[in-house]
């Protein structure tokens, strides 16, 4: 049951890995352009002040927008990784058999000697 648990949260983690990989891609392809943009994205000459001062406050916020929506990015993925650590070793731990449990499954040498003769000697597993 434990083990499945933890598989359980071990598929959770990587569907939020993959996620937040797929977004850092999208950003990082967009980042791309808007600093392409930046570079050689020129205006005709003769363009308005006012709509110069428009596009590069635009190109400006979005450039802004996409380097956050990286490092956010990639901060969701480290700390999905230190969450899925944290669950696995604290909250959803492998069962470990308390002393009862070890009594009971425990066997002695005077429940050996009450069984039969062919019971003694049969092949294990079988």
């Amino acid at each position: 049951q434990a083990e499945l648990w933890r598989e359980d949260v071990r598929d959770i983690i990587e569907m939020t890995e993959k996620k937040m990989d797929n977004y850092l891609i999208v950003s990082v392809l967009q980042l791309g352009m808007c600093a392409g943009l930046f570079a050689c994205g020129r205006l005709e000459p003769g363009t308005p002040p006012w709509l110069l001062n428009f596009y590069l406050l635009t190109l400006g916020g979005a450039f802004t927008y996409l380097l956050m929506s990286v490092w956010l990015a990639m901060h969701a993925g480290v700390v999905a990784q230190c969450v899925s650590v944290r669950m696995l070793t604290q909250f959803v731990r492998l069962p470990v058999p308390g002393w009862s449990d070890l009594e009971g499954a425990r066997t002695y040498a005077h429940a050996f000697e009450a069984v039969r003769a062919e019971d003694m000697l049969r092949v294990p597993f079988f």
